[in-house]
């Protein structure tokens, strides 16, 4: 009898341990195979290597990997490509193209890598902003992409070239 209580109270414990020690780091992962239509919204860092259509937002890393097929606006602080876009991407860090990823559509973002082999068609804007804000709703709740897109004034229509953002095109 107290052998039984001594057990659960120990497995308890070590639940509670372990749920502590991990609090602070968020993983999502959608695997090859799986396909979702809709929002999806990612906190820590994040892997997708199904189909994904419709918009995705995500506060961390985010990584398209090879057998990943992704049809949707993107909203990221930092995304490494290995599979296939089509769609707007907005980052708030740095967007990598690595070899044989693909993309179509727009980038927006102070940091892009280019990796050779890497197919991108299609149109990049470099901005100073560093911070595009990211939604903290849940997916039902999230703004549509127009809120977050940048507003140029008619007195302003193309970007200040103050400083020269970085970018990269890795031969390898």
């Amino acid at each position: 009898m107290f052998s039984d209580q001594k057990r659960s109270s120990t497995n308890k414990n070590k639940r509670k341990g372990a749920s502590a020690n991990t609090s602070g780091l968020a993983v999502t992962i959608l695997t090859s195979g799986c396909h979702f239509e809709g929002k999806l919204y990612c906190k820590g860092a994040s892997r997708i290597g199904g189909q994904i259509e419709g918009k995705i937002v995500s506060e961390g890393l985010l990584i398209i990997e090879e057998e990943a097929r992704v049809k949707a606006d993107i909203i990221v602080d930092e995304v490494i490509v290995l599979g296939q876009i089509d769609g707007k991407l907005r980052a708030n860090k740095r967007v990598e193209l690595c070899k044989n990823s693909s993309f179509q559509g727009e980038i927006v973002t102070p940091a892009l890598v280019i990796k050779e082999g890497a197919q991108f068609n299609g149109h990049a804007t470099m901005t100073n902003n560093t911070e595009t804000e990211l939604p903290t709703a849940m997916p039902h709740d999230m703004p549509s992409p127009t809120q977050h897109e940048p507003q140029l004034s008619a007195a302003d229509p193309q970007p200040h070239n103050d400083r020269i953002p970085d970018v990269s095109i890795v031969n390898s």
